[in-house]
């Protein structure tokens, strides 16, 4: 493949797209493992290339330098499900992997801070010797009322 056939990342450019484009290219390409990710870099302008060019130059000129650069890329297009307003962005773009993977992530964290909490009433029942059955309960009760669980009005 030709160097004009690189494909391009700014600003305005899809990034799921871009990956795939590369790895087609990278099976096209005349260019060995150690040129591509200078190849890639040099076709890119905006964030990704500030981004890219920060790299060290020895990981870049590696073997596997395109999945270093992949690597620091996906960090710069991750979404951010924390944040409000960029949460509606990804609602309202309708792209279902993205929903799907900021449901499974509050998922996730829900099950974390719900494990969190069981372990400190399982605690709470080890050490609370006078009452173990009341003390688990107020705990469980207010576990449940924390995480969202359960209904709150229940």
């Amino acid at each position: 493949m030709p160097d004009r056939d690189i494909p391009i990342l700014n600003d305005e450019t899809d990034y799921s797209t871009w990956k795939k484009k590369v790895a087609i290219w990278k099976i096209g390409t005349s260019a060995t493992p150690k040129q591509q990710a200078s190849k890639l870099i040099m076709n890119m302008s905006g964030k990704p290339q500030e981004v890219s060019i920060n790299l060290p130059i020895d990981a870049l000129g590696a073997e596997d330098g395109v999945n270093k650069l992949i690597a620091e890329l996906d960090k710069l297009y991750q979404k951010n499900f924390d944040d409000p307003l960029q949460f509606i962005d990804i609602l309202n773009s309708n792209d279902l992997a993205a929903i799907q993977q900021g449901y499974v992530l509050q998922c996730e964290m829900k099950l974390l801070l719900f494990e969190t909490q069981m372990a400190q009433v399982a605690s709470l029942l080890r050490y609370d010797s006078r009452s173990p059955t009341i003390s688990a309960a107020l705990h469980f009760a207010l576990m449940n009322y924390r995480t969202g669980l359960i209904s709150k009005d229940v």
